[in-house]
């Protein structure tokens, strides 16, 4: 089956990792360090710290990571 879903494998997982290693890792730090909300609500990532992780999560994908995962 994963040969149908050549992409997921080769280059989704991979990007969908490396993005959720960088908004785990904002959340530990940037939580720790501010505390929780007046209503005890973790504070949320802005717009801006998305989109940068999303370039960074991108730019991180090497091709020849992807294409050793089309060769498998």
């Amino acid at each position: 089956m994963y040969r149908f879903q050549l992409i997921d494998v080769a280059v989704g997982k991979p990007f969908k990792d490396e993005l959720y290693e960088r908004w785990a890792t904002w959340m530990l730090e940037e939580n720790n360090r501010l505390g929780l909300t007046l209503e005890e609500n973790h504070h949320h990532p802005s717009r801006k710290n998305a989109l940068d992780w999303i370039n960074k999560s991108w730019e991180s994908l090497k091709p020849s990571s992807i294409l050793n995962a089309v060769d498998k």
